[in-house]
């Protein structure tokens, strides 16, 4: 019986073998395409001045009133972009 369940192992190795040079070359264009996305966002500058101008609204609405006189010193992110 153990024969059996090893050699339907085996058999089963060998599709997968058989059948992951051709998944390999259907996913391919799917990567280069996600990495080609990454890239993009990864170098937007206009997505970059958005998500500052994200960052500053925060900051603007986080900004804590000590008193009714003057605003206290508000508790804001800093950001540093390479």
């Amino acid at each position: 019986m153990t024969c059996l369940v090893c050699a339907q192992v085996r058999i089963e190795g060998m599709l997968l073998k058989i059948e992951f040079n051709t998944t390999c070359d259907e996913l391919r264009p799917n990567l280069e395409t996600l990495i080609e996305a990454c890239v993009g966002v990864l170098e937007s500058t206009s997505l970059r001045e958005f998500l500052r101008f994200v960052l500053h609204t925060g900051n603007f609405i986080n900004c804590v009133r000590t008193n009714d006189r003057n605003f206290g010193s508000c508790v804001g992110v800093e950001y540093a972009f390479a």
